[in-house]
């Protein structure tokens, strides 16, 4: 999650905020340097609802990911999400525990204009209620059966990445196996949340983010190899990158 916030600023963002659970501050602060952090309530490490507390971060964010290190519990997680679509006008991207928070509900999360999904094969399987074995065997015709009158944005990790929406497809092909890392992702998130909060364009942003984040991943590739790379490191060769 620090990696999240490294990966916002190197790529542009002015401040980085992190909500974690309140519980776990001990643990993350000595891992976070340049981002602030603010504590939310939580029970056991996961967070729960609280409507003011949501309500502050609503009113001083422009852009908001939401997803990742959330924990199992759906009830919660899927209600603070619906919260934040509901009242947040500003671009979100979804991942990771909050997808799996909509099961099923693939059109739902879709149907708000300003929200970004990122989900891998499976994690899309589970949105879509479809098999994985159909999702693999070819991921755009499933994107296009499932893309029809929404107004979000997806993108759809893999080896090739596809980001689409209702009337666009873009293939980002410079992908690498040095990105199948845990925490790739996050910094996957942070990129795109940076390029988000400077008012790049939701597919733009993600199409972007996914290029960029290769990129880094091949440069670090130089040093570690593709199996020593880490998402610590994608994150550190952002900067060489944007250069």
């Amino acid at each position: 999650i620090a990696n999240m916030g490294i990966s916002a600023l190197r790529v542009g963002a002015g401040l980085n905020e992190l909500a974690i659970p309140a519980s776990i501050y001990d643990a993350i602060a000595p891992h976070v340097v340049e981002s602030t952090i603010k504590v939310l309530s939580d029970k056991d490490g996961a967070l729960i609802f609280n409507k003011n507390e949501l309500d502050d971060i609503i009113a001083h964010t422009q852009a908001i990911a939401v997803g990742m290190g959330m924990g199992p519990n759906k009830d919660e997680n899927r209600k603070i999400i619906t919260y934040i679509l509901e009242n947040f006008s500003g671009p979100i991207l979804i991942d990771a525990d909050g997808l799996n928070a909509f099961e099923g509900e693939l059109k739902y999360l879709l149907s708000f204009k300003n929200v970004i999904i990122t989900p891998h094969p499976k994690e899309f399987s589970r949105l879509a209620n479809i098999d994985i074995k159909d999702v693999l065997k070819d991921e755009m015709k499933c994107l296009d059966a499932h893309l029809k009158d929404i107004k979000g944005t997806i993108l759809l990790k893999g080896t090739s990445t596809i980001v689409a929406n209702s009337s666009s497809r873009f293939i980002v092909s410079n992908g690498t196996p040095a990105l199948a890392k845990g925490g790739s992702g996050d910094t996957l998130s942070g990129v795109i949340l940076g390029l988000l909060s400077q008012g790049i364009e939701n597919i733009q942003a993600a199409y972007m983010g996914a290029y960029l984040c290769a990129k880094a991943a091949l440069k670090a590739e130089e040093d570690f190899s593709q199996y020593g790379v880490l998402a610590s490191d994608v994150a550190r060769e952002l900067k060489n990158i944007i250069k």
